[in-house]
């Protein structure tokens, strides 16, 4: 003989499910984002176990544009605040009924001369030729290493959005 619980489930048990689901939201922007941030976030309040949430954090409006293009959500750049004119990327979409947040508050873009050229040192930035064996902070004495690709087009975006005087696509 089995018996069937047809109590709901308490407070504690619909928490659980709220984080689950939030979980394997960021698992899903992890595992499939070309750029994966370098934060994300869970939050399921007790208060409110059927509302998670999820926050992602990227340091380069590269990886904002690759969540955005993934969720199909648009990005707004505004200003930090009224004293601070530094870019402040922010997207919100849904993602498996989890609300998604993400944001990025980027530097001021420097002169597109003071740029690492893409295809640079993924390390330090200096270019194959003249590179020879460097030493950099947290990485040690090296020899050129190849960047990235998503690092080649981030560096190919940051020089045309430092061209036009702005960040992003504007």
């Amino acid at each position: 003989m089995s018996t069937q619980i047809t109590s709901p489930p308490d407070a504690a048990e619909a928490q659980r499910r709220g984080h689950m689901a939030a979980l394997a939201v960021v698992e899903q922007i992890i595992s499939t984002c070309p750029i994966v941030p370098p934060s994300a976030s869970v939050t399921c309040y007790d208060f409110a176990p059927e509302k998670p949430r999820v926050e992602v954090h990227y340091t380069s409006a590269a990886g904002m544009e690759a969540l955005a293009q993934m969720l199909s959500a648009t990005v707004t750049t505004t200003p930090f605040g009224p004293d601070d004119p530094r870019p402040y990327i922010e997207m919100h979409s849904v993602m498996a009924g989890v609300p998604v947040r993400a944001y990025a508050l980027l530097g001021i873009p420097t002169p597109a001369v003071a740029m690492p050229d893409p295809y640079a040192c993924a390390w330090c930035g200096i270019t194959r030729l003249p590179h020879g064996r460097q030493d950099a902070k947290g990485v040690g004495g090296h020899g050129w290493v190849r960047p990235s690709d998503a690092q080649i087009l981030a560096r190919m975006q940051a020089r045309r959005a430092a061209r036009r005087g702005g960040v992003g696509r504007g």
